[in-house]
Parts: C-alpha cells; structure tokens; sequence
C-alpha cells in the first residue's frame, strides 16, 4: 500500500503554508446555534477577548498551541486548546446551563473510558483493528503533545512526544498517519514501541492523502474540489497506467440546475462597504430588486435571483432606515450594511459549499451528500445504480455518514439539540434501519464506529474543562 500512496503523491504539485497573526473566532448557543454575547475569553489564563453581539471575538497570536478558557454567566465553562491556525473562523459552542449535565447515565449499559480523569486531554484519535491511537496533552501540559497507542480496552502499549500542531488520519487501506505543518509520517507498531516512517514533504499530496475515499486494487479514488467548493468530483486513479477519471460530481441541487453551472460558479466581490442607494423620495421601494441587480451581476449566490423583495430583505438583515436624518433614507444604516457584509460571507463561505463521500461495500459505491441528504449507488464500473433521499429530521446538524471498516456497514451521524445519534443506513433502500442516540453524553465530537462499538471524544460536564475517549456498544 505505500507503493500506491507514493504513486499518487508523485501525480500532483506542492502548496505553500502562510503564517498569521490573528484569530476570529464566533461562539454560538450549542442548543439554538444564537451567537453568545458578554462572554469572557482568556488566553493561557489572561483575559483577550468578550464576545460581540454577533457572537465574534478576536485574538492576537503570537505562538501555538495555546489554551482558550470561555465563561459566561448563562453556559458551561469551555476550554480547549488550539494547536494550529484554524482554516476558518474559529467556531465554539457553550453548552447552556439549563441542559442536564450532572452525571453520566448510559441505561444501565456498560461503556469504556480510556483515559483517567484529567490525565489526558485528546485532541484526536483513530482505530486500526485492535488499536487505538491518540494525540493529546498530558496533564493538560499545552507544551508536551504526545502520542499514545492503546490497545482496543485502553492498555497503554507506548508513547512518544509529537511536533506542535499534530493530527491523526487514517487511509482507507486502515494506515494511520501523523501530520504536522510540514510533513506526514506513516506510523505502525513493531510489537515493542511506535515507529514512524518516510516522513513526506506537506505539499499537495497532502489534499490527495486527506482525500482519498477508496482503494480497490491497483486503483485509488479520492476527491477534488473546485476552489470555491461548489463542485465536488470524485477521480479514480491508476497508479500503474497514471490514468485518472471523473467517475461522479456532487453539487448542491438545489441551487445549480447541473454541474457544470456549479463547477464554473465564481464567488463575485463581497460588498462589505457597498450602499444600495434607493430613488430619490422612495421609502425603500424597489430597493430589493436593486440589491438583486447587484448581486447577479457582481457574481453573487445563484439562488439570489429566485428570491423575492421579502425573502431578500429577510435574509439579509437589511431595511431602509427612517426619514428622521438627513440622507438615511436613500441609503443602508451602518449596522444593517455590517449584517448585509456579514450575511454575504456566511452565505459565500459556508451555505455554498458541497459536503460529499464515497464509500465502498460489498463491491458496490455509495456517495452521501449530505449538502443535499442524498445516498447515490453506483455499480462496479461506476454506473449509478439509483439514488434516495435520505429522511431526516428537520432539527437534525452536523450530519456525516461513516463506515464501519470492519462489518462495512453505513451510518450516519448527526445531532439533534445537543444529542448526538448513530443511524445505520439500509443501502438498497436508503432507509434507516436502527438508530442509537449516544444518551448520557450530550454534545460529543468525532464520532465513529467499529466493530459495531461507538467511539467518541466528550468534554465532561463538570467544568466543562476536559475531554475523554469513550466507547458504547451499537
């Protein structure tokens, strides 16, 4: 298997890493997802920061990782630690006072707990087979990052101390990598300690790794963004021949009426100091449609123009303002152009983007687009079979689907007001055969299953101040 990942990676070219100086960051009701406003931030046990009205904060940075402690009279205590410059706005959710979080209470049903109490703060983990690697801080220790392989009922086999700005993955052969800023490392377990091995350059084979969905013999499939993330293919590539094919497009249906109107969407210039001025003597009407005129024209989001004069003055937050001063009738308030700007990158940034995988069992391909709740089956050769749509509650966030690599089933997960669930998906039909709310443990991260165990990473409720691997039975 490295001789197919080394294949590929010599397919493709190498990428830059910038550094900066600050960080934004919003936080967010876990419950309603309603910014939190009057929050007090520390950095490494320093006041930074208060949440604005919009829920946002920003931090200067000066070195990772570093320890961020949230409060706020209405929610939990939250503190986590951020060991690398986030892709995005950094996003947090507070845990409301109201929600039950005094103990842990599974039905009477067993689960594991891997780590002491406040032993081991986890940032990340991975499964192979009958092991379990983990990346986290001793004691919290933000200066130490280290590595630990356990075995599958959290016996410690070894340890080792990692670069700054580690993570784990694992490749759909079941390798596990470690990745820092500039290299990726294959780790594997001798029977005695952890051996890492060809360090890899972090250039471009980095977003081939991070993306592969499948390998079938001497073929890899992984996936390929445009550079707005509208369009999503999927590429088999054979590593013998270096033949490399489009075998399926993913794309949010219901904003492109086909995929090549997606994979050519370019995102227009974000007005965030543009006036929309209304006809002189007007109250403001007319003025949607000239937002909308605007809009279409600067490059703006395809759906803009089936929005009617409400839905756009709705959704955007905007209004005309009163005749009281002099010219504010002919133009936006100051707030109501920061909530136009604000609205625009959300919409630019984080309602456009198509969210889609591929997954093999029994020798047949599924896609999932979760942009689009939608299961695809695709034969063999890569013919689509049928498609679903899959039936989820309305409430329901966050939703993935995840395969067990050892029974290959298919699940999805997702969570529904702070409590997360486990689906598992019949693939003929589309319908959701069982379900398995993770109860007791509300709000938990990176879920994922094996050998029909769930594993999750949860931040204990007391404090709110430490996170744990724990695992229940499907």
């Amino acid at each position: 298997m490295n001789k197919i990942f080394i294949a590929v990676v010599a397919l493709v070219f190498p990428i830059s890493v910038f550094a900066q100086q600050k960080i934004s960051g919003y936080l967010f009701d876990a419950t309603t997802r309603d910014p939190v406003e009057g929050a007090n931030i520390q950095k490494d046990n320093k006041l930074a920061a208060q949440s604005s009205q919009q829920g946002r904060f920003i931090l200067e940075i000066n070195i990772f990782p570093f320890k961020l402690k949230v409060t706020h009279v209405g929610f939990f205590t939250k503190e986590i630690i951020v060991s690398e410059f986030p892709e995005d706005s950094l996003v947090i959710e507070l845990i409301p006072r109201t929600q039950n979080l005094d103990e842990v209470v599974i039905s009477g049903k067993p689960y594991i707990q891997f780590f002491r109490n406040n032993s081991f703060y986890i940032q990340d983990y991975v499964i192979q087979k009958d092991r379990l690697w983990a990346i986290g801080f001793p004691d919290k220790n933000i200066l130490k990052p280290e590595l630990r392989l356990l075995n599958i009922t959290g016996k410690m086999l070894d340890r080792k101390l990692v670069n700054q700005n580690s993570g784990l993955f694992q490749d759909p052969s079941g390798t596990v990598h470690q990745y820092n800023p500039d290299s990726i490392f294959q780790l594997y377990y001798d029977g005695s300690q952890i051996n890492f091995a060809y360090p890899n350059p972090m250039d471009k084979s980095a977003e081939v790794l991070f993306n592969f969905q499948v390998i079938r013999g001497d073929t890899v499939i992984f996936r390929e963004f445009n550079p707005n993330r509208s369009y999503c293919e999927f590429i088999a590539a054979n590593t013998l021949t270096g033949n490399r094919d489009t075998i399926f497009g993913s794309y949010n249906r219901n904003l492109y009426k086909s995929g090549n109107s997606a994979q050519n969407y370019t995102i227009g210039a974000i007005p965030t100091s543009q006036i929309f001025e209304a006809p002189p003597g007007h109250s403001g009407e007319g003025f949607p449609s000239m937002i909308r005129e605007a809009g279409i024209k600067s490059g703006e989001h395809p759906e803009y123009a089936q929005m009617s004069d409400k839905d756009i003055m709705a959704a955007q937050g905007s209004k005309i303002a009163e005749k009281t001063p002099r010219d504010l009738n002919s133009e936006l308030t100051r707030a109501s152009r920061k909530a136009f700007s604000d609205y625009v990158y959300k919409r630019n940034i984080i309602n456009k983007a198509v969210n889609a995988e591929l997954f093999c069992s029994h020798n047949l391909f599924y896609v999932f687009e979760s942009t689009n709740l939608m299961l695809w089956r695709l034969n063999p050769d890569y013919k689509i079979l049928d498609s679903f749509v899959v039936g989820m509650n309305p409430d329901a966030k966050e939703i993935r689907m995840i395969q067990d690599p050892v029974t290959k089933l298919l699940f999805l997960s997702y969570r529904i007001n702070g409590t997360c669930f486990l689906s598992q998906i019949d693939p003929t039909t589309g319908l959701i055969a069982k379900t398995r709310p993770i109860t007791g443990f509300p709000f938990s991260e990176k879920v994922r299953i094996n050998d029909s165990r769930i594993y999750f990473i949860y931040q204990l409720a007391t404090g709110q101040t430490f996170t744990n691997l724990f695992s229940i039975s499907f």
